[in-house]
């Protein structure tokens, strides 16, 4: 058989009811045959004397009507029978019981009417009492169908009543006749409410046997199953891989499993009346885990535990124990089973990982070292290539020497976005890079960002089109990790460009609360081949194997840019042809704001930061670094300051206690003791605190962290831009510290 054909032979589910209802159906057309011979020789006996036309016409009615109502008590039950709801069945059920015991009552009231004069017919009131108590006998299975049949014939027999006394009016009979009806009535009550008492103490005595014997059924398959159960937790205990040890109230082992006889080495009869810490607990047993155990049993109450134990050789191993109390019965005083299993390897394998661990962290943390020892011996020279290359940059060169200094510059640059990648991708393989959101506005963003790179563009003769929309809102975002995504993509789309043009076009669709910040940077360069395209976002990958050597770059580039975008909740994605150019989608779902804080607000500075005057000020150099110190004399001789220089810590604390300079530039690595040390003693000599500003080649935010911790007013990274000092020292000069440096 079929799926198909096996669901349409299942029986659907009666509604609740369903049985009461059909036994209602059931005995009117089991009874139907008798109602129908009864109504119609009642109608007969009623109507003949008068007219046979009459009474057969009285007949037939009383026919229909019982005909009628039972043919659709039988439609309502195959109906329910084959899925239908009930209570529409009911209603229709009321609606035949109303039209059979109206075509019953006419037929009454009728022959009561053709003979109002005579005495009341004892036989026509027997015969609407014989209907009423067929209606009422079955009240029990539906007490709607038969609260309309009794109210008809109720009406009836105020109407016969009715009649009566208004054509007798003052006959004394018919206070005997009401009378009369009126017993006869409560009698009848008597007998249905009895009938209807009756079938409902059956059905609550059948539904009480029916309950009495589920429960015996169920008590007796709980009985089996129980039975069954302990002969396989039986089975089980014995064969159980784990060991299985049961103790009494006093703690005594009473029965153990053959795996701990296997794992321990005591049989059974060595291990019966013992108690399980003497037999099992050795040098190196955990007295603290001992004693859980211990007022576990005394609480009877559950626990799960690691212990090591030892065998009946002195050989160490590890269980995991997990410890139930077992339950008293009229058998049994109760007691604890223990289920243990041997977790020896796991524990080997544990203490093995945890050393890997730390193995794996002292390895990273040489990592860390090595890269911030790396960037500050990298950076350290780097910043008097980049200081000096500026300084050469502003003398008046010829054309050839101009060309020469702008190529280092570039190369500089190159130099530097090298390191900076290398210090993001490990802080992204460690975690630790921090994604810092704030308000900014897109057009002021844009506008920066321009600025930075059209001259890049303009030096290969390439034109860069900023297609952005008229309204640029303000959302809150890393500002800075954004412009190092997009530059480098600008930046890549600059450098692998020939010819044309790079066309940065950005979409800021506002949806709820939420700005869709979405960059596409076009390019009309040598594109990427299907090959390339599957591995450009790999680390330490580029899309061919040749642009390292034509264009140069580490490949770590995008790979970061795409991990920076993700951790910001969204996407880097490319599509390109080899030959055709390129476009770089970048997309952030980033929150609007509606407002910049007053801290937040762009200040109208100019371009270029002026050469403060510092003439009567005194500033100190700290720096190890001879070259160093001379591009720094070279950078504030224009200030009209006097300058001190120190070449160690030491030195640079030696050198304040007898100067006191109200601003220092302090290196974080030098010798004998740091820029850090060197700032704590000198806020420890107090006094006039001067303005301390960190120089360091550590460029990740926990140095930055830390120089603030030490006491230090002001971060900057080698390597130093004469510019960016500049600017510093005029903020200090202009905006002075409007409270002295806590000590």
């Amino acid at each position: 058989m079929t799926a198909s054909g096996a669901s349409r032979t299942t029986p659907p589910v009666l509604p609740a009811g369903a049985g009461k209802f059909r036994g209602y159906a059931r005995g009117r057309a089991d009874l139907l045959t008798l109602r129908v011979v009864v109504g119609a020789f009642g109608a007969l006996v009623l109507f003949a004397p008068y007219s046979w036309s009459y009474a057969a016409v009285a007949a037939i009615a009383v026919c229909i009507g019982e005909a009628l109502d039972s043919i659709s008590l039988g439609q309502s039950v195959k109906r329910i029978e084959r899925g239908g709801a009930l209570e529409p069945e009911i209603r229709f059920s009321i609606i035949t019981a109303f039209f059979q015991s109206i075509v019953f009552s006419a037929v009454v009231i009728a022959a009561a009417v053709i003979r109002p004069y005579e005495t009341v017919d004892m036989f026509l009131i027997t015969y609407l009492f014989a209907a009423a108590m067929n209606a009422g006998m079955i009240m029990f299975f539906n007490t709607k169908a038969t609260y309309a049949r009794l109210s008809i014939y109720g009406i009836a027999l105020c109407c016969i009543l009715a009649m009566r006394w208004l054509y007798f009016w003052g006959s004394p009979i018919l206070v005997y006749e009401t009378a009369g009806v009126l017993l006869l009535v409560y009698v009848g009550y008597r007998i249905i409410d009895f009938a209807d008492i009756s079938f409902r103490k059956q059905e609550n005595d059948r539904s009480t046997a029916q309950e009495a014997n589920q429960s015996l059924t169920e008590a007796n398959q709980r009985l089996v199953r129980n039975e069954l159960h302990l002969s396989q937790l039986a089975a089980v205990a014995e064969n159980a891989n784990d060991s299985v040890i049961v103790f009494d109230t006093l703690g005594r082992i009473t029965w153990v499993n053959e795996a701990f006889e296997k794992l321990t080495g005591y049989a059974l009869n060595e291990a019966y009346g013992r108690r399980a810490g003497s037999l099992l607990n050795g040098p190196l047993t955990s007295a603290e885990t001992v004693a859980r155990i211990e007022h576990a049993a005394a609480t009877a109450t559950p626990l799960r535990v690691q212990i090591q134990n030892y065998t009946k050789g002195g050989d160490p191993f590890w269980v995991e124990t997990n410890l139930v109390p077992l339950p008293a019965s009229p058998t049994s005083p109760g007691g604890m089973v223990a289920i243990e299993r041997d977790i020896t390897t796991a524990k080997i394998a544990e203490a093995e990982l945890a050393q890997a661990k730390r193995k794996a962290e002292r390895s990273e943390a040489a990592k860390t070292q090595f890269l911030a020892t790396t960037s500050h011996e990298i950076r350290t020279p780097m910043n008097a290539i980049v200081g000096l290359t500026d300084l050469l940059a502003e003398k008046h060169l010829d054309p050839e020497s101009t060309e020469y200094v702008a190529a280092l510059q570039d190369s500089a640059q190159s130099l530097l976005r090298i390191v900076n990648d290398i210090l993001d991708l490990s802080k992204l393989e460690a975690g630790k890079l921090k994604i810092i959101p704030t308000v900014f506005s897109v057009s002021d963003f844009f506008a920066k960002l321009d600025g930075l790179m059209r001259p890049r563009a303009q030096a290969k003769g390439l034109s860069l089109t900023l297609d952005l929309p008229d309204d640029m809102p303000l959302i809150f975002a890393d500002e800075g990790r954004i412009r190092q995504i997009l530059v480098n993509l600008i930046d890549n789309a600059i450098k692998f460009t020939r010819e044309g043009g790079v066309t940065v076009s950005l979409q800021t669709n506002r949806i709820a609360n939420t700005c869709r910040f979405a960059v596409d940077v076009t390019d009309s360069g040598i594109g990427i081949s299907e090959d390339g395209m599957r591995r450009l976002f790999g680390y330490y990958a580029q899309a061919e194997d040749t642009t390292s050597v034509e264009f140069g770059g580490t490949g770590l580039g995008l790979a970061i840019s795409r991990q920076l975008a993700r951790e910001m909740g969204g996407d880097l994605t490319v599509v390109s042809h080899e030959g055709q150019g390129s476009c770089f989608s970048l997309f952030l779902p980033v929150p609007c704001a509606v407002k910049r804080p007053d801290a937040q607000q762009p200040a109208s500075a100019p371009a270029a930061a002026p050469v403060p005057t510092l003439t009567g000020h005194t500033i100190m150099v700290a720096e190890d670094n001879a070259t160093n110190r001379m591009l720094m004399k070279k950078f504030l001789d224009s200030c009209g300051a006097t300058l001190l220089f120190a070449e160690d810590g030491q030195e640079a604390v030696e050198t304040f206690a007898a100067s006191r300079p109200g601003l220092i530039l302090m290196d974080m690595q030098m010798p004998n003791i740091d820029g850090l040390e060197a700032t704590r003693q000198i806020r420890a000599l107090g006094g006039q605190q001067p303005y301390i500003i960190a120089l360091t080649a550590n460029a990740q935010k926990d140095d930055r962290d830390r120089c603030i911790d030490a006491g230090m007013d002001d971060f900057l990274t080698k390597p130093v831009r004469k510019a960016e000092l500049l600017e510093l020292l005029n903020k200090v000069l202009l905006e002075p510290r409007e409270t002295e440096k806590q000590l």
